[in-house]
């Protein structure tokens, strides 16, 4: 986006510009009467200007309002990600795989893990995962079978399951039938061996246990994950399972536990995404804020042309609640939009609004030209951009649909606090500094304008 605004200025400063110079250098200069250069658009935005600065206080009264309830739906917004997402709804493939995971129950599970790593073929090995499969027996979480023990897998239940099979293992390798454990290390290793050259069981132990030469280096234990009876805030589902396993770790000896799975790296790339977002939200919003203060040599005048961006975002961020949209890879990047695209609708406002203020010394001569003229071009361009992004709510894919349609939502919002909101401050700001100073943005008698100055005439004023 950074590089295609930078090649779009320096074409505009450029190749138009010479494009227009060809197109327009032998046509004749026409003299324009004030009457001809009228055009019902200025008309209308002159209307809105006037009102606006009849009803300042309502406007002001009614933007607080809405911050306020946007505001509280803020706070109430949810973050979910999940490939599904991406997959047109209509999808014949997407629609066989939602019903073939209600036929079939479990068919579809998520899976998450706990790595073992280290010396495994171990007596606490094993008690460590029979531990944690008994404290699973209260998750939320973990998926259940039909006679409601908890859906997962680990060697420790497949020994179980050897034993049962082959009662005779027992005294081969000197099993506890209490506990189900082999009662030395040297046992353990010598029924992994066992199984891991069974016929019967060699596929589901190589599943669960990893071999480096002679020796068993990992194991896993596998948790099958149904979240179908869960609320609808994806991130709490995740951050309840992920404190679940991580509380039913027990002491497994030497070896290193990871929890880790599908779910959880879904848990941590929301994190790292909504956290990285806000950051640079932030650090963008600064920036700008500084960058304005420099150009203009007045911080409180940079500070206010941040106000449109600060209230369309709170707005969009609130109407995405009310629309019923969650925070998304793609919907969550609208914030720095916001930014960007604001920005430029408020710097056009705020550099009319001081050129008349300036060259006039009138408040309300500067409100009025900034909405009719310049309120004009502003409109014209958030329309093209509001199509320009409305044509992805045809896009197949759901999240390209949502991001489509809450970029033109922000456009709508940006337009309006910049036509709406930022001239009346800037009119607060500007009576205020005359009564105090003596003048608006530089000290000297105001000039009346006669007209728009020529390009001359501005450069030396400026």
């Amino acid at each position: 986006l950074a590089l295609g605004i930078t090649y779009t200025f320096i074409i505009t400063m450029t190749l138009l510009v010479a494009l227009r110079y060809i197109i327009d250098r032998r046509k004749p200069a026409v003299h324009v009467t004030s009457k001809e250069k009228t055009v019902s658009m200025t008309l209308v935005m002159n209307r809105v200007a006037r009102i606006l600065l009849r009803h300042e206080k309502k406007v002001f009264l009614a933007t607080i309002l809405i911050c306020l309830v946007m505001g509280t739906a803020v706070s109430q917004l949810k973050s979910g990600f999940s490939m599904n997402q991406f997959i047109p709804q209509e999808n014949p493939a997407l629609q066989l795989f939602t019903q073939i995971g209600e036929d079939f129950p479990f068919s579809s599970q998520d899976q998450e893990y706990i790595l073992l790593e280290g010396n495994v073929a171990s007596v606490q090995t094993l008690q460590g995962l029979r531990s944690t499969h008994e404290k699973m027996n209260d998750d939320l979480y973990v998926a259940r079978r039909s006679d409601g023990s908890t859906k997962t897998e680990s060697i420790f239940l497949l020994l179980q399951q050897a034993v049962a099979n082959n009662h005779s293992l027992v005294m081969l390798f000197n099993v506890d039938e209490t506990t189900g454990i082999p009662r030395t290390d040297d046992d353990v290793d010598a029924m992994y061996d066992y199984l891991f050259t069974s016929a019967e069981y060699e596929m589901q132990v190589s599943g669960l246990l990893h071999k480096d030469g002679n020796e068993y280096t990992a194991t896993i234990l596998r948790i099958y994950v149904d979240l179908g009876s869960a609320s609808d805030d994806m991130t709490q589902q995740f951050e309840q399972l992920k404190k679940e396993i991580n509380d039913d770790l027990s002491d497994y000896g030497d070896n290193t536990a990871i929890v880790t799975g599908t779910l959880l790296i879904t848990l941590s790339i929301l994190k790292n995404m909504t956290e990285s977002q806000i950051l640079s939200t932030g650090i963008c919003f600064v920036l700008a804020a500084i960058m304005l203060s420099l150009i203009y040599r007045n911080p409180v005048l940079g500070l206010i042309a941040m106000i449109p961006v600060s209230i369309s975002i709170i707005w969009v961020l609130g109407s995405m609640y009310f629309i019923g949209y969650t925070l998304n890879i793609l919907t969550i990047t609208v914030t720095s939009i916001t930014i960007g695209v604001g920005i430029d609708y408020a710097c056009y406002i705020t550099e009319r609004f001081r050129y008349v203020a300036d060259q006039t010394g009138d408040v309300t001569k500067a409100v009025t030209e900034t909405i009719s003229r310049t309120g004009s071009a502003v409109l014209i361009a958030a329309l093209s951009s509001m199509f320009g992004f409305g044509v992805l709510a045809f896009a197949p894919i759901p999240p390209e649909q949502q991001f489509g349609i809450i970029t033109a939502i922000t456009l709508v919002y940006s337009f309006i606090t910049s036509i709406l909101v930022l001239p009346l401050v800037l009119a607060r700001w500007a009576n205020w500094r005359k009564k105090r100073k003596g003048y608006i943005i530089r000290p000297g008698p105001p000039k009346q304008l006669d007209g728009i100055l020529t390009d001359s005439e501005y450069r030396g004023e400026q």
